[in-house]
């Protein structure tokens, strides 16, 4: 019979080597996912998936680029001066035209009054204040006079310090109030720039992102590397609506939302002014923290996952941190997914009776009030996927045989399997299996889990090998060599 000879030393060595090895990707840090070519950058506290870089590396201010901060994911601001010495961070947004800035009650005004008040109502609060004009800065851009709200805190409902506004300004309260005055600066502060200073390129760029220091706003010039936008479509405006004004919103095609590869079945615009039959619009909007979409879209979305309930009081869709949901909206023909991580947020919602469900569904449910409003509002989870550009063209008041208004978009989202792995990293203190995402499918995982218990199939299958292996040495099973 053959005599029960053991394994060499060094292989037995290199068998208890790979078993060491498994063990302590397991430790207490759970299970790290090497994302290749991606910056480090930092992690903020509040949503893990902050942890995750982006692809675009740190932005440094410049000649017509400047720097945005991320608040949490839900704010992204400017800093800008105001006359000589007042600095402030302002919310740049999009989806208005109106520059305020909100001070002390106590501390005295500052510019140049114009005798006029003005209220401004926002989707979430209002704002009122004197009508002031002043020198406004943002970066190496300067307009020479700028009109804008001198909010006070006690009348400031709005929830934010300030705004610096970018849509057209026929969305402006001052500029309505003021245009046909001899006040100067009435426009939006893009078109008075644009107006004042010919050598600035009548467009505007913006990357949000989840990195604390990968978003900017540029005047005139493309971030590097992004510069593959201008030969994006470019998606004209939809008709400016009486009682409105002109907003950056564009249609939808018409099988332009999917989840998970499925297309949603769209219902028709509540717009008069639809360019295409009652095909559905969409306005970007940078000042919104959530996408907001009809009701029956948001529960097409979010209804079909595992444990995604509708919660009356908060008004939001509470889905569980670890349902993976692949949305698409596509505009001209070209496709714009959104991350995972940005179609479900953990928004430090508090526990509830049922439990489970702590985070939220960044596409809200809402209904306009008023028929003239807009469909769709994407706002900052969208835009963090897309890199926007914004030619004002014909809306500049001196612009002659201008070009109509339009819109580009370049979408800076990473591929499906990428977004996949990228998810997993972020939510990984709960047990969500590395499948792949098939059409049609939900990638849910209810079982919360410590980070050592996180194992991808592959380590277990490896594992298992070894332990099998390392048993049969110990047995003296020689008739494995």
């Amino acid at each position: 019979m053959r005599p029960a000879s053991l394994l060499p030393p060094q292989i037995i060595l290199f068998i208890l080597s790979f078993l060491h090895f498994l063990d302590q990707s397991s430790g207490a840090h759970g299970l790290r996912i090497p994302i290749p070519l991606r910056p480090r950058l930092e992690v903020n506290d509040l949503d893990p998936a902050l942890s995750i870089p982006d692809a675009y590396p740190t932005i440094d201010d410049g000649p017509g680029v400047i720097r945005l901060k991320n608040d949490a994911n839900m704010y992204y601001f400017a800093e800008v001066t105001m006359g000589d010495q007042i600095n402030s961070r302002l919310l740049v947004d999009t989806g208005s035209a109106d520059t305020w800035m909100e001070r002390s009650p106590q501390a005295p005004p500052f510019g140049q009054a114009t005798n006029s008040w003005i209220e401004v109502d926002y989707e979430d609060g209002s704002i009122q204040g004197d009508v002031r004009t002043a020198p406004l800065r943002i970066g190496e851009l300067k307009v020479d006079s700028q009109a804008f709200i001198d909010v006070t805190s006690n009348h400031n409902t709005f929830g934010s310090p300030g705004i610096l506004g970018l849509g057209p300004s026929s969305l402006s309260t001052i500029y309505t109030t003021l245009h046909d005055s001899s006040v100067p600066g009435s426009a939006s502060f893009p078109e008075n720039l644009f107006d004042s200073d010919p050598s600035v390129a009548p467009y505007i760029s913006i990357l949000l992102s989840r990195s604390p220091r990968s978003s900017a706003l540029t005047f005139g010039t493309l971030l590097p590397g992004l510069e593959g936008i201008f030969s994006a479509p470019h998606i004209l405006l939809e008709p400016e609506t009486p009682g409105v004004g002109q907003q950056w919103e564009i249609p939808l095609d018409s099988r332009g939302l999917t989840v998970n590869g499925v297309p949603v079945p769209l219902p028709r615009s509540i717009l008069p002014s639809s360019t295409d039959s009652g095909r559905l619009t969409a306005l970007l909007d940078t000042g919104f923290s959530l996408n907001q979409v009809p009701p029956a879209l948001a529960e097409a979305i979010y209804s079909p996952i595992p444990g995604a309930r509708w919660d009356e009081l908060e008004e939001i869709w509470r889905v569980p941190c670890s349902a993976e949901i692949h949305v698409s909206f596509s505009f001209s023909g070209v496709t714009y997914p959104v991350h995972p991580l940005d179609a479900v947020m953990d928004l430090d919602l508090d526990d509830d009776d049922e439990g489970g469900a702590h985070c939220a569904g960044t596409f809200q449910p809402f209904t306009p009030e008023h028929a003239h409003s807009t469909d769709i509002i994407l706002g900052m989870p969208f835009l963090r996927n897309a890199y926007l550009k914004l030619s004002y063209g014909s809306l500049l008041s001196h612009a002659t045989e201008a070009e109509d208004p339009y819109v580009q978009l370049l979408s800076t989202a990473p591929t499906a399997q990428q977004m996949h792995v990228e998810f997993i990293a972020a939510r990984s203190t709960q047990n969500v299996d590395m499948v792949d995402v098939a059409d049609g499918d939900v990638v849910v995982g209810l079982h919360t889990a410590s980070p050592g218990e996180i194992w991808t199939w592959r380590q277990k299958v490896l594992r298992n090998f070894g332990v099998a292996v390392f048993m049969a040495v110990s047995s003296g099973l020689s008739w494995l060599l």
